[in-house]
């Protein structure tokens, strides 16, 4: 009988420590359950702070590229409108070369009238000169006496 309660003795000692262990290995399971939900749910936000980091990324490079595309747009109507500035200037020089040039025909042609003008009234002072003498020698030769004052 002594052996018998040594024997439960020790199988109670043994269900103690087989109690302790699995008290023991409950609690190390809860905690590496928790590290692993903690480890899950931190994965979790990383995976969700790279999706927000990348879509902000794309966001910026989509704001960068409108951007660009923006002033893009601004410098190729500022070159359009200089171009049609330069263009309208070359049109109003042109228009005023043809002007002056318009304006010295018409003077050289005005010249050329005035001198055909003034040659003809030299040559017809000229030709009245002639009559008038002709006339006034006529008169001398048919008697008319001429007398100077």
């Amino acid at each position: 009988m002594e052996k018998e309660y040594q024997l439960c003795l020790k199988a109670m000692n043994y269900e103690e420590k087989l109690k302790e262990l699995i008290e023991k290995f409950n609690q190390q399971m809860d905690s590496i359950t928790k590290q692993n939900q903690v480890l899950k749910s931190e994965k979790e936000k990383q995976k969700k702070l790279k999706a927000i980091t990348g879509r902000a990324a794309k966001e910026l490079q989509d704001l960068e590229s409108l951007e660009l595309q923006l002033r893009l747009q601004r410098m190729k109507k500022n070159y359009e409108k200089k171009v049609q500035k330069l263009k309208d200037g070359h049109a109003r020089a042109l228009e005023d070369i043809m002007q002056v040039l318009k304006s010295e025909k018409k003077h050289k042609k005005l010249k050329a009238i005035t001198g055909r003008a003034a040659k003809e009234l030299q040559d017809l002072g000229k030709y009245f000169k002639m009559r008038t003498l002709a006339a006034f020698l006529l008169l001398l030769s048919n008697g008319y006496k001429y007398e100077i004052f």
